[in-house]
């Protein structure tokens, strides 16, 4: 499925030294998404929005690891996640 996640927040914290390295986590409170499409042709817009309200309604504050940030694009790997596929580094880049 695709979706947008609008209306977010987004925080880092201070941080903490582990192993003489700084580690930040960055903390993102979603308040609205918009289902788009999903590439399974049986999932129409409705339910497709049905899931990520009742998504949403569940979980909506998401927490990851800052790995590496710059002017450019930051890296990071989300932590306290309810399952473990969702352990995946994700890399975002300035357009």
């Amino acid at each position: 499925m695709t979706c947008r996640r609008l209306n977010m927040k987004s925080s880092i914290s201070s941080g903490s030294r582990v192993s003489r390295k700084l580690v930040a986590i960055q903390i993102t409170e979603f308040q609205e998404s918009k289902f788009i499409s999903a590439s399974d042709p049986t999932i129409s817009s409705e339910v497709g929005q049905k899931i990520q309200d009742e998504q949403l309604r569940e979980k909506f504050i998401y927490k990851s690891q800052i790995l590496e940030i710059d002017q450019e694009s930051m890296r990071f790997i989300a932590v306290d996640t309810d399952h473990a596929e969702a352990v995946v580094e994700t890399n975002c880049r300035r357009i």
